[in-house]
C-alpha cells in the first residue's frame, strides 16, 4: 500500500530522471561540420601559356580590387539579386581580400 508521501516522492524522482535524460540528449547533439574553402588560380590554356612565354600578345593587368563590405567575413556569402545568404558551415580558409 502506497502512501501519498511515497507517491509524491516517486513522481519527483521520475521528473528528475526525465529532466536528466532530456538534458543528456541535448548534450549529444552534433552540428554539421564546418567546411573551409580557398580560391585557386585557374590553370592557363596551353595556347595562352605559349603566347605568354613567347612574349607575344597583349598583357592585361587588373587592379586594385575592392570587395563589398558584406564579403569581409569568415562565412561564405552568396547574393541573389537584393538578397544575401550567409552560409552557416561554409567558411573561407583565409580572408577573402588576401585571396583576390
Amino acid at each position: 500500500m502506497t502512501t501519498p508521501a511515497r507517491r509524491c516522492r516517486a513522481r519527483g524522482c521520475s521528473l528528475v530522471l526525465l529532466i536528466g535524460l532530456a538534458l543528456s540528449a541535448g548534450c549529444t547533439w552534433r552540428s554539421a561540420p564546418t567546411r573551409f574553402y580557398v580560391l585557386a588560380e585557374v590553370p592557363r590554356s596551353t595556347a595562352a601559356a605559349r603566347s605568354a612565354e613567347a612574349g607575344r600578345g597583349p598583357t592585361l593587368g587588373v587592379g586594385p580590387i575592392t570587395l563589398p563590405g558584406y564579403l569581409e567575413r569568415a562565412n561564405i556569402v552568396t547574393r541573389r539579386g537584393e538578397e544575401l545568404d550567409v552560409a552557416d558551415y561554409d567558411r573561407w580558409g583565409e580572408p577573402l581580400s588576401d585571396s583576390v
